[in-house]
């Protein structure tokens, strides 16, 4: 959709999109019914395809709040977000930042956190080269 308006209604309108959709998928990233929150993970994860850089940012800013959160819910749906973006990022800001991510929440006090680092790791490890995998990541497992 943001796609579409960008396209046939110009800058204008999909800011207007963007200023409308994206303080909705916030709430609904935070919302407390789990089926919620992931269905949000994946609209996010799409959308940051079809976006222009400054959306893309905020959709990272909005993926670490969700990590520092004091909810472990929140951080686990960070995990699904970190994964689900990996795979646009590239490979350098694959390693730079979501790497660094990944590795603060498995490293986590709670265990449904790391358990969901562990079954959300594949995005990512296909991104990053092997040596980082098996210096920063493998080490998870």
């Amino acid at each position: 959709m943001v796609s579409l308006v960008l396209d046939n209604f110009g800058n204008d309108a999909y800011k207007n999109v963007c200023l409308t959709i994206f303080p909705l998928l916030e709430k609904l990233l935070y919302d407390k019914k789990e089926e919620i929150r992931d269905l949000a993970v994946r609209i996010v994860a799409e959308i940051r395809n079809v976006v222009n850089e400054d959306e893309k940012e905020f959709v990272m800013k909005l993926t670490l709040g969700l990590a520092h959160d004091d909810n472990d819910k929140l951080r686990e749906s960070a995990v699904k977000l970190l994964n689900e973006l990996a795979p646009d990022m590239g490979q350098q800001l694959c390693e730079c930042f979501i790497v660094s991510e990944i590795r603060s929440l498995g490293m986590d006090e709670n265990s449904a956190v790391r358990i969901a680092v562990v079954q959300n790791l594949l995005n990512v490890s296909k991104n990053v080269a092997l040596d980082c995998f098996s210096s920063a990541i493998f080490p998870l497992y």
